[in-house]
């Protein structure tokens, strides 16, 4: 039985419970239970055995379709995995992160599985899809400071679920399976800060250690580095409010915390895969080649125009290398630069301003020095390539600041205050307009 079935049905049986004894996360529920419908709905083709994805089968069918067969075969006979004699005459099977063998869920779909099917991984797929909706509807709803109505929630959890990484890669589902759990992860040590709460943070870094385990090492690193640029921006924070030093200090003590737990819970794949790392052509990789697959400024445009270069590699023209854009929708992309303009000073709008500034940055690779100095100084940096994937936390950043500038919207006359913004738009543009165009043509 499919884990993606399993789940749709838990998470139904769960909303009509709460439903019947009326409690009050029955409407979560409920809207939890429509995101995967819209995620169902989204990929229908693939569940109904009409098509396949990605087109040409890509990762999914090449490698992880036979690494995950072999991990199932060998779970339903009794036999643990450790060695896998198919590969290169034979090599450490756990050493090899990128099979997520020890994922939870992936070993929750080997033994429900029976024998494993490639539906069963257009399934795992599709549900970590929906865990980024449900996660970013979390995050939304439940972030301190935050706390979002349901309707713009589930904007910022539509957004953000649909954006350019989950759609472009879906054939890649270890990175698709970590970077869906970023909204949690970062929810969950949001908590821990204002609380000092140990416990939080624990559940924080047990997240992210566990996700790591999905088997994709770029976006571990960047939703750790975005747990380092949330704490590093609290304590700074807390400083410009004369908080004694102490305060900033437990904040960065509670980051370390993290890191500790999760290093502990993505151990048992994460040192064996280091241990092979120096045996593999990354360990070698010069900066050209780990700068390879970046964005493009031109690129930038498919932030507005997806398909202008073309997404289908036949048809592709664009500049540089074939990636992602950070397409996540032009009004979310809209209402997100309404709430940057609008309200930066609200709560969470300048980090997560920051965040996506950040992020977009270093998805720009070599055109910016922001990737090359992580490259130099920053611990396995140096042997990750496509600084594009990056820009998942931009459309993060994006869709929870669209979120946040609907509810904003809403609460005011709306006609009135879209005019006006759109009135200052158009005289920034005009006043402003030989920046971006210089930019798309550096």
């Amino acid at each position: 039985m499919s884990l993606l079935l399993t789940a749709f049905v838990a998470l139904a049986a769960m909303t009509t419970i709460a439903a019947i004894r009326r409690s009050a996360s029955a409407r979560d529920g409920g809207v939890l239970l429509l995101l995967a419908l819209l995620a169902a709905g989204y990929y229908w083709r693939l569940l109904a055995g009409d098509a396949f994805s990605p087109a040409g089968g890509g990762d999914l069918a090449s490698f992880l379709y036979p690494y995950y067969q072999f991990a199932n075969r060998s779970l339903q006979d009794g036999v643990l995995p450790l060695w896998n004699p198919y590969v290169f005459s034979g090599m450490p099977f756990v050493g090899d992160v990128q099979n997520g063998f020890l994922y939870p869920l992936n070993l929750l779909q080997f033994l429900l599985a029976g024998r494993l099917t490639y539906l069963d991984m257009e399934c795992l797929a599709i549900l970590h899809v929906w865990t980024a909706g449900a996660g970013m509807y979390a995050f939304l709803r439940r972030a301190p400071n935050l706390r979002l109505s349901r309707g713009p929630a589930l904007l910022g959890a539509v957004a953000f679920m649909f954006s350019d990484l989950f759609a472009l890669h879906f054939g890649n589902l270890n990175m698709i399976a970590v970077a869906a759990w970023l909204p949690l992860v970062l929810l969950l040590f949001a908590w821990s800060v204002p609380r000092r709460s140990w416990t939080m943070a624990a559940a924080a870094g047990l997240l992210l250690g566990l996700s790591s385990l999905a088997g994709h090492i770029q976006p571990t690193l960047y939703n750790a580095g975005v747990l380092a640029i949330y704490a590093l921006w609290s304590a700074f924070r807390r400083w410009q409010k004369g908080d004694p030093p102490l305060t900033a200090a437990k904040t960065l003590a509670l980051l370390a915390f993290t890191g500790i737990i999760a290093g502990l819970a993505s151990a048992p794949a994460m040192v064996p895969a280091l241990a092979l790392t120096p045996y593999t052509p990354r360990a070698d990789f010069t900066y050209w080649e780990a700068g390879r697959f970046s964005l493009s400024p031109f690129r930038l445009l498919g932030m507005v125009f997806p398909d202008l270069t073309g997404r289908d590699p036949a048809v592709y023209w664009g500049l540089g290398d074939r990636v992602e854009t950070g397409y996540l929708g032009l009004l979310p992309l809209l209402l997100s630069a309404f709430g940057l303009w609008r309200l930066r000073g609200k709560p969470w709008v300048p980090f997560l301003g920051l965040l996506a500034l950040l992020s977009l940055l270093l998805a720009l690779g070599e055109t910016t020095p922001i990737h090359g100095w992580l490259f130099a100084l920053v611990p396995g940096f140096d042997v990750l390539r496509a600084p594009a994937r990056a820009l998942y936390i931009t459309d993060f950043g994006l869709a929870a600041l669209a979120a946040i500038a609907c509810q904003s919207l809403a609460r005011e006359n709306l006609p009135e205050a879209l005019g006006r913004a759109l009135s200052r738009l158009a005289r920034l543009t005009a006043r402003h307009a030989l920046v971006p165009v210089s930019l798309l043509f550096a």
